[in-house]
């Protein structure tokens, strides 16, 4: 970014900021994917051909539109289309199957269901969409929440939700016309889809690849020459974790990723030289809480930003700390609901169900709710166990969950080693793992009460479809044979 501090585009629906778009960014590169860039000012043409071809097949304002398919053109061209005519894109995890794909089905509802594959795109005129009946609120996609600590849900997430995340995460990231975002998320999710918002707010180019890979990662961001990346918090130790390569051969100097430790942050900035954007928000609610990347204070999300109210519900007797509940001042940052279910509660406010810590104005994450192990009458924060873990130089990652054994819990640990590892002993497929060493420095860093009791080590962790570690398969996988135990 050079020059004068850009300034965003102002509009009241993702319509508009196209079409605004296109008369100020004109030729400059607006979206790219698998090898197929559209110019700002080719979006408002293409979109239109495309909601065109839409209401062609029956598609009409108010309607939910579901894709099941990979990071491709056709979801961006689905997602202008659906703009356009005023109706709600409900892209799906193509890796759905069986029972989990009747599920979203159902859940969803829609009105039409696309193929995998861009739509023959028409000019034809006889049903022209009208934009100028999209408003504000009109929904604009239909986006699942992540499903890592159980099953998720379905949010129907307004023009002015979106418009308002990309504006305030591009300020934060300080966006301009002269960035390239470089995301390999999956745009069924709301951290991609809104990445590509966060560069038409703010003129700059979004590459968007199929899938993350550790190998091919900082390659691609080069090749594309990204300035931003955006990745999720357990993604970034696997990039750690890697061996050395090309670690500053490329042009990227800042990454939204949130939920990463501080010693991972530091060495994020140290190795690759990215500085890491924190902060709070949910498919549900926005970008909420978060501090400019120069003011950023390491081991907390930032201050509550302007248009929003919060409050701790208590947990315990620790009136520092509690579930944090959140509630718009502007009416149409929030999602307008789940399909099916109310967002907010009879009081008001939205339950996130995360524990947080306020002192001064500023917000630390401790943990989900429902990832608090309560031991021996204490209550265990996972990260806080899971981040002494993996300070440890043999643990790339690790995930921490609650073992009930009859009347207690104990504190179960999954662990991946940074080089391979066949299990807790080591064996001739894998390189040894000194389990003994990482305990020894968990007991030495920890609390009694907060050292794992039962250990897996795992060449990889669960997860989500939105790469974030799967608590409920590992709570589902239990105890086995191979599972360390103390004695």
């Amino acid at each position: 970014m050079t020059g004068a501090a850009p300034t965003p585009v102002t509009a009241g629906t993702l319509t508009a900021l196209v079409l605004e778009g296109a008369r100020r960014w004109g030729p400059r590169p607006a979206i790219t994917v698998a090898g197929r860039t559209l110019a700002y000012r080719d979006l408002p043409g293409h979109a239109e051909r495309y909601a065109t071809a839409l209401a062609g097949g029956g598609v009409r304002p108010g309607d939910r539109v579901a894709i099941i398919a990979p990071n491709s053109p056709a979801v961006i061209d689905a997602f202008l289309g659906c703009l356009w005519c005023g109706a709600a894109l409900v892209p799906l995890d193509p890796g759905l199957r069986g029972a989990s794909l009747d599920r979203a089905l159902a859940t969803t509802r829609p009105d039409h269901l696309l193929p995998d594959r861009p739509l023959q795109a028409t000019e034809g005129r006889s049903a022209r969409p009208r934009t100028a009946d999209i408003a504000p609120d009109t929904p604009a996609a239909v986006l699942f929440t992540s499903g890592s600590t159980g099953a998720s849900k379905a949010v129907v997430c307004p023009h002015s939700q979106l418009l308002a995340w990309g504006t305030a995460v591009g300020a934060h990231l300080e966006l301009g016309p002269d960035d390239v975002l470089w995301t390999t998320l999956p745009l069924h999710h709301t951290n991609a889809l809104n990445a590509a918002v966060q560069a038409l707010t703010w003129g700059a180019h979004i590459v968007i690849g199929e899938r993350f890979s550790v190998s091919s990662y900082w390659h691609r961001a080069a090749e594309h020459g990204a300035t931003v990346g955006y990745l999720l918090g357990s993604l970034v130790p696997r990039l750690l974790a890697a061996p050395p390569a090309g670690d500053r051969a490329h042009r990227m100097t800042r990454m939204l990723a949130p939920g990463v430790s501080s010693p991972a942050r530091a060495e994020l900035k140290a190795r690759f030289g990215v500085r890491a954007l924190d902060g709070y928000g949910s498919t549900e609610t926005n970008y909420v809480i978060g501090s400019p990347l120069d003011r950023a204070r390491p081991g907390w999300m930032g201050r509550l930003l302007p248009g929003y109210r919060a409050r701790l519900a208590p947990v315990d007797d620790d009136p520092g700390h509690g579930e944090l509940l959140l509630a718009e001042e502007t009416p149409g940052a929030f999602a307008t609901g789940y399909l099916g279910e109310e967002l907010y509660g009879p009081d008001g406010w939205f339950r996130t169900g995360d524990q947080v810590r306020l002192e001064g104005g500023w917000y630390r994450f401790e943990a989900r709710l429902t990832d608090v192990i309560r031991r021996h009458g204490e209550n265990i924060q996972a990260r806080e166990v899971e981040e002494i873990l993996t300070a440890h130089p043999l643990v790339a990652q690790a995930c921490v969950i609650g073992h009930r054994d009859g009347s207690e819990t104990d504190v179960h640990a999954f662990l991946v080693p940074a080089r391979p590892a066949a299990g807790p002993a080591g064996s001739a497929d894998g390189e040894a793992f000194d389990l003994e060493a990482v305990l020894a420095y968990a007991t030495a860093n920890l609390p009694p009460f907060a050292v794992p009791r039962y250990v897996d080590v795992l060449p990889e962790l669960p997860v989500t479809a939105s790469e974030k570690p799967d608590r409920p398969a590992l709570r589902a996988r239990g105890l086995g044979p191979d599972t360390w135990r103390s004695r």
